[in-house]
Formats: structure tokens, sequence, C-alpha cells
């Protein structure tokens, strides 16, 4: 039985596309309910396919013939397979929303969004109830959300290529 890799292809990288909805802080804001659940349930399910993982690479390194072991390693494989799906589904759900999954892991979520003309990320994370960091698109560094950014106007036109900025 062969098993998922842990790592993702560069292929799988590369074939994420960035949602086209360009937020502020208000619109992401109002979005956070339901962003909020959607990125608990993928740390959920990365968490346990994880955890999943780990238990069946453990069973295959004892190279057992016993079939209660064999029994517990296709289990774990198709738990595994069940986790990957949802987990897609989900990545799905947020991109159909115009948001990116950035860390399954520590429940980051990229609300797409324009600071000083390049493409950032007001970023969530579902620990906090809010959203209190963005970062640049090519850039890790979390910085806070500056407090005029509360009483900004909303962005409300709809660009050539159907971004609305």
């Amino acid at each position: 039985m062969s098993m998922p890799a842990f790592e993702e292809s560069s292929r799988v990288r590369r074939s994420r596309r960035t949602p086209k909805k360009i937020f502020d802080l208000s619109s992401a804001r109002r979005t956070l309910p339901l962003v909020g659940h959607i990125v608990a349930e993928a740390v959920e399910v990365r968490t346990r396919w994880i955890h999943n993982r780990r238990e069946a690479d453990k069973l295959q390194a004892l190279r057992t013939s016993d079939w209660n072991v064999r029994k517990d390693i296709y289990r774990l494989g198709d738990e595994i397979k069940r986790d990957e799906a949802r987990h897609e589904a989900l990545e799905q759900e947020l991109f159909d929303l115009g948001v990116v999954l950035m860390d399954d892991i520590r429940g980051l979520a990229g609300f797409p969004t324009i600071v000083n003309g390049s493409l950032a990320y007001l970023v969530f994370q579902h620990e906090l109830e809010d959203i209190r960091s963005w970062r640049y698109r090519d850039q890790e560094k979390l910085r806070p959300i500056p407090q005029e950014w509360d009483a900004e106007t909303p962005l409300l036109f709809e660009n050539s290529e159907g971004l609305l900025v």
C-alpha cells in the first residue's frame, strides 16, 4: 500500500491559485465567523492527518505480516485519504470566499488586500477572535494592524481583471 508523502510536491504548490477578491479590514472581519469555523476544522483535520500518518509509518516500520497490524495500516490509510479529501474541500471553501489558507498547523488564513500598492494579506489566526496582523505576499513577517485601518473607507470598485479593489 502506498502512503501519501508528508511534503507537498512542487507541482501541487504551483497549482494553487490566488483568489481574485480583495478585502479591506471591515469586509474581512464580516466573514470571520465562517472563515474561523473553516480554519479551525482545517487545523483539526491536518492534526489528525499528521497523527495518523505517524502511526501508519510506525506500523509499516514493523514489517510484519500480522493481519491485525496490516488491518490497522489499511484503516489508517483510508482515514488519511479521507482527511486529505476533506482538507482539499476546506481549502476550496476558503478559496471560494476569496481567502487563502496560509498555514494549516498554526491556523493562519490570509485575506488578500493591497498595502502601499502591493499585494498583501490581512492575517487571521484561529486562536484569536479578530484579525490583528498583516503581511506582504512575498514576506513571512507578520505586522500589527495599524489603528487607522479601522477608520478607512471600504474598497468598492472592480478593476478590469475582475478584482475588487
